[in-house]
Parts: C-alpha cells; sequence; structure tokens
C-alpha cells in the first residue's frame, strides 16, 4: 500500500479547491436602439437566447456593449439565476 506525503504541510499551504461549475449563459441574438431619452446614451435593449436549453428573453436593457457581449446567465440553466426584466415594462417611463 503507498503512502501519500504531504510536502507542503510545513509551509501552511492548502491544496486548491476546486473551482465553481461556469455560468450557462444566454447570447445576444438581436439589439437595437429603445429610443427613450431618460437612457443613459449607450444603453440599448436586446434579445436572448440561450444555446443549451433554448429558452429566449425578448427585449432586456442592456446598459453597455460589453455587457450584451458577454451575456446574461441562463435562468433555467443555472439555479438561482434571476430572470431578466423585460424592457416593456419600462416604456411607461419614456415620455412621448
Amino acid at each position: 500500500m503507498s503512502h501519500v506525503v504531504d510536502l507542503f504541510k510545513a509551509t501552511g499551504v492548502t491544496a486548491p479547491r476546486h473551482r465553481a461549475k461556469p455560468l450557462v449563459r444566454m447570447h445576444l441574438t438581436d439589439a437595437g436602439d429603445s429610443g427613450c431619452v431618460m437612457n443613459p446614451p449607450d444603453a440599448y435593449i436586446a434579445c436572448f437566447k440561450c444555446h443549451k436549453c433554448g429558452h429566449s428573453v425578448k427585449w432586456v436593457q442592456v446598459n453597455t456593449t460589453p455587457e450584451g457581449r458577454r451575456g446574461l446567465p441562463c435562468p433555467k440553466c443555472n439555479d438561482g439565476a434571476p430572470e431578466p426584466k423585460s424592457f416593456y415594462g419600462e416604456l411607461n417611463k419614456c415620455p412621448q
């Protein structure tokens, strides 16, 4: 029977922890300007779709371009990920 020697015990270094499970992200399918003057100038609305489960979200406000390119966590594939809020509820705040 082999015996495993802990070479780092004296240094106080512990074994590395296991990494967390990576997030499954929904990818950008369509994007456009919201047309609302109250939003920041670089804000836009976008549609996202998960390529793993097929869940899609229509017209969610995204504040920056990198946020849209990065994608949003899929609420179906990731336990505990919040459902993105639709932009349609925010339309009442835009002046006509």
